[in-house]
């Protein structure tokens, strides 16, 4: 499937590439991006609706090197929001992310839902060192319904993985707190700020991490991404590890169970830039 857009706000051109192969339950996406001139934050938005059964979706994440909750206020009280992570903190474990409170302190962020009523957002950044060459890697699983969830992505060009908690915690119009779903988003920006916080210096620019792409008239830049969905077994807790081999990737279970995947995982690091 192929499709162009032409803008306005910033003249240019971005093409959109879907792609299928018999036999990969994955979608393969290019996008190419023509004409547009200076920095800009981009990303993908991939959103996944939230189970009724607390803490029945196990996320995890390839190998990172920071980890921080949103700068600042995420989920404003005054327009009846409310969040649970603290302010701009930093972490090494998702599994102990610093809360607003006291007790508990930390908060478990690999399995959701588990806080109903709060809305929040916190970031890692992959770590390329670890990956080997490697894509970077966001997996989601719900053992009840028998099913993982993975995005790909090249870590030089999506260095972020933003999670964007809606757990029913904005309570005006529209949501009403009918909100209920988890965004994984693979993206080069600072958190939600937009294009003005991501091009000004900022906490992730200040520890090396791009926060937006130098787009140039004179040079497309084209960024590829990968989704797939595949059954798992019985026993298939959380995916622990990927491992990648040759025409696919396996994903390895915390319990110990795999599933072998056909996927051309390289397609996603020919990203240019």
């Amino acid at each position: 499937l192929l499709l162009e857009l032409a803008t306005q706000v910033r003249p240019g051109k971005v093409v959109k590439e879907l792609s299928l192969v018999p036999g990969h339950p994955v979608v393969y996406s290019r996008h190419r991006i023509e004409g547009f001139t200076g920095p800009t934050p981009l990303g993908h938005h991939a959103t996944l609706a939230l189970p009724e059964k607390e803490r029945a979706l196990a996320v995890s994440v390839s190998p990172f090197r920071i980890g921080m909750t949103n700068p600042g206020v995420f989920s404003d009280p005054v327009n009846g929001e409310y969040q649970a992570l603290a302010y701009g903190a930093t972490f090494t474990d998702l599994a102990a992310v610093p809360s607003l409170f006291r007790d508990p302190a930390t908060i478990d962020c690999t399995r959701f839902p588990a806080r109903r009523g709060f809305a929040d957002l916190l970031a890692v950044v992959a770590d390329p060192e670890k990956l080997g060459g490697h894509p970077a890697w966001t997996a989601a699983v719900n053992a009840d319904e028998g099913w993982a969830w993975f995005s790909l992505r090249d870590p030089a060009m999506l260095p972020t993985t933003l999670f964007w908690i809606e757990d029913g915690g904005r309570h005006g119009p529209p949501w009403n707190g009918r909100n209920h779903c988890l965004g994984l988003e693979d993206v080069c920006t600072f958190f939600a700020g937009g294009l003005a916080d991501a091009i000004r210096p900022n906490a992730f620019t200040d520890r090396g991490v791009r926060t937006a792409v130098d787009l140039s008239d004179e040079r497309p830049t084209e960024i590829r991404y990968v989704q797939g969905a595949v059954r798992v077994p019985a026993g298939f807790d959380r995916v622990a590890r990927i491992e990648f081999e040759p025409g696919g990737i396996r994903l390895v279970a915390a319990a110990g169970p795999a599933v072998t995947v056909p996927v051309r995982h390289e397609f996603v690091l020919g990203s240019s830039r």
